[in-house]
C-alpha cells in the first residue's frame, strides 16, 4: 500500500487529487454515510472539499491529511444544521435526530474487530473532528508491542493517562478500551462532544475507565495530580499563542516517571513550521525526545509526515 496520505477511510465521497494549497478547513465535512453503490467495500480513499468552501470558526492548518469530505446531498442547507425551520412548520426533532443532523460519525476498527464510533461536529473549530494524527496514535497504542493479541495482556492496563487537547476523545477512548484509566481534557465547549463519545463507546471500556474534564493550558493542574504514567497528545501544535501554555502544562503534569506520547503532523504551509520549531525549542529544554520509527507503528496507519515521539523529563 502506498503511504501517500490517502489511506484513512473517508466514506461517502469520490476520490480526487489536491495539493496542499487547495486544502482548507476540516469542519465543512458533513457526513460519512455510505452511498448504496459503495456498500460492501471495506475502504475508501481520502478526499477533500473544494478549496472554495469555508466553515464556521478559525482557519485550520493546511495539510494533505486534514480530515474533510463533502455531503453529496446538495439539498441539505446550512439552516438544517442550526435547527432552522420555516415559519408555521412543526420541525420538532428528537435528541437522536438532532445529533444526526449536527454530527457525523467516524468509525475506527480495532485489531480485535470491535469498532470505535466517534461523533464529530458538522461545523466548528479544530477540536470537533478526528484528525489523522489521532488515528495514527490510537492505532499505535494497540500495536503488538503493547497489546499481546494471544494473551490479551496490555501494557496500558491500569495505567493512569491524561490526554491534552482531546477534541473528540478518540485517542483516550482507545487507551481506555485497552485497559487504561484515562482523563481526557479540553476546553469547556468540547465537553459535550467528549461526553457523547464516551457514552457511545462505553460498552468497549470493560477493563479501563475514562472521564472528561476541562483543562485550559497554562492554568492550575492541581486537580490532575498526582503525575500520570502517560500524557497523550495528538496534533496539538498549530496555534502560536498556545505553544507556551502547552509547554508549561506539560512541565507541570509530567513527573520524573511520566512518559509523554506526542503524535503530530509536520505541516509546511504558513506559520506552521515556525510554530512547530518554537514548540520543540521550548519543550526540549526540559524534555528528552525519542522518535518512534515507522516499523514500530501500525503497519497501515502511519505516514512519513506524521511523527510519534516519546518524551521524558530531563534529570538534574
Amino acid at each position: 500500500m502506498d503511504q501517500d496520505g490517502k489511506w484513512f477511510a473517508h466514506v461517502g465521497s469520490q476520490q480526487c487529487e489536491v495539493t496542499r494549497e487547495a486544502c482548507t478547513t476540516t469542519g465543512a465535512m458533513l457526513s460519512q454515510a455510505t452511498p448504496q453503490h459503495m456498500q460492501g467495500q471495506e475502504r475508501y480513499p481520502k478526499t477533500f472539499i473544494s478549496h472554495e468552501k469555508r466553515t464556521t470558526g478559525r482557519s485550520y492548518p493546511f495539510s494533505e491529511h486534514d480530515n474533510r469530505a463533502g455531503r453529496h446531498d446538495a439539498s441539505l442547507s446550512p439552516h438544517v444544521l442550526i435547527g432552522w425551520s420555516e415559519p408555521g412548520r412543526n420541525m420538532a426533532v428528537s435528541p437522536e435526530q438532532q445529533v444526526s443532523i449536527t454530527h457525523f460519525v467516524r468509525e475506527i476498527e480495532k485489531n480485535d474487530g470491535s469498532v470505535l464510533k466517534v461523533y464529530q461536529y458538522s461545523t466548528g473549530d479544530v477540536g470537533c473532528v478526528v484528525w489523522d494524527a489521532a488515528i495514527v496514535l490510537s492505532k499505535y497504542l494497540e500495536t503488538e508491542q503493547f497489546c499481546n493479541s494471544r494473551s490479551g495482556v496490555s501494557t496500558w492496563s491500569s495505567k493512569h493517562m491524561i490526554e491534552l487537547g482531546a477534541g473528540t476523545g478518540v485517542v483516550g477512548i482507545m487507551a481506555a478500551s485497552l485497559g487504561a484509566n484515562v482523563t481526557v481534557t479540553d476546553l469547556e465547549d468540547l465537553q459535550p462532544l467528549l461526553e457523547l463519545n464516551i457514552r457511545e463507546n462505553r460498552e468497549l471500556l470493560s477493563t479501563g475507565s475514562i472521564t472528561a474534564k476541562v483543562l485550559k493550558w497554562g492554568e492550575n493542574v492541581t486537580d490532575f495530580l498526582p503525575h500520570p504514567d502517560y500524557i497523550l497528545l495528538a496534533d496539538c501544535i498549530y496555534y502560536e499563542q498556545s505553544v507556551v501554555p502547552l509547554v508549561e502544562t506539560l512541565k507541570l503534569l509530567a513527573g520524573p516517571e511520566t512518559c509523554v506520547i506526542c503524535c503530530y503532523e509536520q505541516r509546511t504551509m504558513g506559520v506552521n513550521p515556525e510554530v512547530e520549531k518554537r514548540f520543540f525549542e521550548l519543550l526540549l529544554q526540559d524534555f528528552e525526545a525519542e522518535e518512534v520509527p515507522a516499523e514500530k507503528q501500525d503497519p497501515e496507519f502511519n505516514s512519513p509526515d506524521i511523527h510519534i515521539l516519546h518524551l521524558r523529563r530531563r534529570h538534574g
